[in-house]
């Protein structure tokens, strides 16, 4: 009996290495093909990035599903779009909510520039939160949602 094994990768890392072989498959005549598929697109396919509550758009969004007071926030309900005014955040919620994105970044990135809570008030949308928090955690955001 054969049993399915799988490979626990970090979501930075898993990031990292698909940047990498984005810019290879850029490059390159002859790029990497899985069943006809570029490699890029096969491991994207193939893995949980899109749904992992370890990855960053969805870290984001739970930091401000579990600030707004939800327990058990699903990410996946909470539109990009999604206004930041809608959830009426007190100063105090705001200082919880900048200390979870600068948790977030840092574990992305141990070396994540600090997030100051004027930058998190100044977030109009959840989606200006999510590339507040990559860019402080210096990730691409576009690369990102190319991985998606």
């Amino acid at each position: 009996m054969r049993r399915a094994r799988f490979i626990k990768v970090h979501p930075h890392s898993f990031y990292r290495i698909m940047q990498a072989i984005k810019e290879y498959e850029k490059n390159t005549d002859q790029p990497v093909k899985v069943k006809n598929m570029l490699l890029s697109k096969f491991l994207i396919t193939a893995s949980d990035y899109a749904t992992s509550g370890a990855a960053l758009h969805n870290e984001v969004k739970k930091a401000i599903m579990q600030t707004y007071g939800y327990h058990n926030p699903d990410p996946s309900t909470l539109g990009d779009d999604t206004d930041m005014e809608d959830f009426d955040f007190s100063n105090i919620q705001y200082i919880s909510l900048t200390k979870k994105f600068n948790a977030i970044a840092l574990k992305h990135n141990a070396t994540a520039k600090p997030i100051s809570v004027t930058k998190v008030r100044n977030c109009g949308t959840v989606k200006d939160c999510i590339d507040l928090v990559a860019a402080a955690a210096d990730l691409s955001i576009k690369l990102i949602q190319a991985l998606l």
